[in-house]
């Protein structure tokens, strides 16, 4: 399997019924975006690779006319994921790493952009820390300077920031956009959160200094559709575990609780900042959807387990506990961002569940047909 893809078929429709759900259920929105150009990064990313989807399923569906330019470091591998949502006649390519300066003339005329390139393997933070860091600090650094010149212009760039920026906390939850927490820079794994931070006051500075108009989304825990199932998060594991006739190993209690956020509803909170936002941060989660890691195992093995399969507990060594978040609770209010008008559409079981059939996994003796969507918070 590609690790960013689904399995054939059944996964393509899966992911043409999220982005279908999207466009129509709020269809008297999308024509903000006519006659617009869009500078997306990390294009062949879980959240860019939707947003090429949406902006291209709105140019099909006649709702908008809007132009893309992609930012990636693989041209190949973005017209391998993404080519058949690509239209050679109004979109471009602009190739290559943003810890490097950005051509500004190949990005003028920008309305709209959302800056998703990021490292966001954890595995990864640990073997590349220092490009994990620059990726952040650089990257978005670069992105704004190219973009200093059109501030007058630009009608929003959105930053994608993570649940991570709250760094260890005392739990006085939820964990409001003024909430702090504290990070330890002597710790390899904390290249990750640091690098997002810095990104967010480099964001604030671009609005102090140069006028530019920036939001910044800090995403909690995203699952879906689209994802990669070799990504060693909770949700994606989980999945590989069953599929591959694993058990499904615990390397925690996992009591810990968290705001999880199915990927359409995470892009819909995205492009609701773009068209409404104001700047400033905004968590970005569904609060009905507060789940602990232990919920997700057993959530897993009722949907897809054959039986046999069950949650197993196992003391992580020192080296692949080092890759971990805080072991804490992370619950991210949301009620700024619903104050723009966002509502969840999809409840965890039936968004993970979706999850699972797109990765290629059959119902266990626990999974059921799902009978639509329950909304959320």
């Amino acid at each position: 399997m590609n690790g960013l893809s689904g399995t054939g078929e059944s996964a393509e429709r899966i992911l043409f019924e999220d982005v279908g759900n999207l466009i129509g259920q709020h269809h008297q929105l999308w024509g903000q975006f006519d006659s617009s150009r869009v500078l997306l990064t990390g294009v062949t990313g879980f959240v860019g690779s939707f947003l090429v989807r949406f902006f291209s399923g709105l140019r099909q569906q006649g709702v908008a006319d809007v132009a893309l330019v992609l930012c990636g470091r693989n041209e190949e591998k973005a017209r391998n994921r993404l080519g058949a949502f690509i239209d050679p006649e109004r979109d471009s390519f602009l190739i290559g790493d943003v810890r490097d300066s950005l051509t500004e003339a190949a990005i003028s005329g920008i309305d709209f952009c959302v800056h998703a390139a990021s490292n966001a393997n954890p595995v990864a933070y640990s073997r590349d820390p220092v490009g994990t860091l620059m990726t952040n600090v650089c990257g978005t650094y670069h992105v704004i300077d190219a973009l200093r010149g059109q501030a007058s212009t630009l009608r929003r760039m959105v930053y994608l920031s993570s649940v991570e920026a709250y760094g260890r906390h005392d739990n006085q939850l939820p964990l409001t956009e003024g909430s702090d927490g504290s990070m330890d820079p002597s710790n390899v794994r904390d290249c990750y959160p640091v690098g997002k931070i810095a990104a967010e006051n480099l964001c604030a500075g671009a609005v102090a200094q140069y006028g530019l108009p920036v939001s910044v989304a800090r995403l909690s825990y995203l699952y879906g559709p689209g994802d990669s199932i070799d990504d060693p998060k909770v949700t994606t594991a989980f999945l590989a575990d069953l599929k591959a006739g694993r058990d499904i190993m615990m390397l925690s209690s996992g009591r810990q609780r968290r705001t999880y956020c199915y990927i359409e509803d995470a892009v819909f909170a995205i492009l609701l900042l773009l068209l409404r936002g104001d700047n400033r941060t905004y968590n970005v989660s569904s609060m009905a959807d507060i789940v602990t890691v232990a919920d997700i195992a057993r959530t897993a093995v009722d949907l897809f387990g054959n039986g046999v399969q069950k949650v197993r507990f196992e003391q992580p060594s020192e080296r692949v506990g080092s890759r971990f978040s805080p072991i804490q609770d992370n619950i991210l209010d949301n009620t700024r961002i619903r104050r723009l008008g966002f509502k969840a559409s999809m409840d965890f079981r039936t968004g993970f569940e979706r999850t699972g059939l797109y990765f290629g996994l059959a119902r266990g003796y626990g999974g059921k047909e799902t009978g639509g969507r329950t909304r959320g918070q």
